[in-house]
C-alpha cells in the first residue's frame, strides 16, 4: 500500500502525517478541549470531588482546561454558556443510545435475527449521529470564536504534545 506524499505546510493542511503519526490541524486542539469539557460533562460519571450536578462537572472542566490558555473569566463564563447548553441538548441522547442498545440484542438475540429491526435502528443512530455532531461542531465553532487566535494556538500547542506523550488522544 502506497502512502500519500506528507504535506509541507502545517498551517495549511489540517493533518500532517510525521514519522506516521496523525497531526492534528487548527481547529482539532479546540475540538479536543471541548470533546472533553463536553463528554466529562454529559458522560454521568459519580462520585467527583467536585460535585454530582453535571453543570458544576461542566463548569469544573471549563475552568481547569481554559486556564491553561490563560483564558479571562469572561470567556471561562462564555464558554461554560456554551457548553453547558450543548450538554443539555446531548444529555437526553444517552437514554436513546440505551435503549437502542437494548433493542438491538433482543434483535439479535431472539429465536431469529430481525434484521430489518437492526437496519432501522442502525439508520435511526445516523440520523442522532448526526444531530449529536451538528450540536458538537456549533458549540466548538462557538467556543473557537469566544477564544483569541493566540489562546488558540496555545490550546493547540498543548494537545499536540499531548498526543505525542499519548500517542493520540
Amino acid at each position: 500500500m502506497k502512502s500519500s506524499p506528507e504535506p509541507r505546510d502545517p498551517a495549511t493542511d489540517a493533518t500532517v502525517r510525521s514519522g506516521g503519526m496523525l497531526r492534528l490541524g487548527r481547529w482539532a486542539a479546540v475540538t479536543g478541549v471541548v470533546v472533553g469539557v463536553l463528554t466529562l460533562g454529559a458522560c454521568g460519571h459519580r462520585g467527583w470531588s467536585h460535585g454530582d450536578d453535571p453543570a458544576e462537572r461542566v463548569e469544573h472542566m471549563v475552568d481547569r482546561v481554559f486556564s491553561k490558555v490563560d483564558a479571562t473569566d469572561e470567556q471561562k463564563a462564555r464558554i461554560g454558556e456554551i457548553a453547558t447548553a450543548a450538554w443539555k441538548e446531548l444529555a437526553p441522547m444517552r437514554e436513546q443510545w440505551r435503549e437502542s442498545r437494548s433493542q438491538a440484542v433482543v434483535a439479535l438475540t431472539g429465536e431469529k435475527v430481525d434484521r430489518a429491526r437492526l437496519e432501522t435502528l442502525r439508520t435511526e443512530q445516523l440520523a442522532a449521529l448526526q444531530a449529536r455532531s451538528a450540536t458538537l461542531t456549533t458549540a466548538l465553532a462557538d467556543i473557537a470564536e469566544v477564544l483569541t487566535p493566540e489562546q488558540r494556538a496555545q490550546a493547540r500547542e498543548r494537545l499536540e504534545r499531548r498526543a505525542d506523550k499519548h500517542h493520540g488522544w
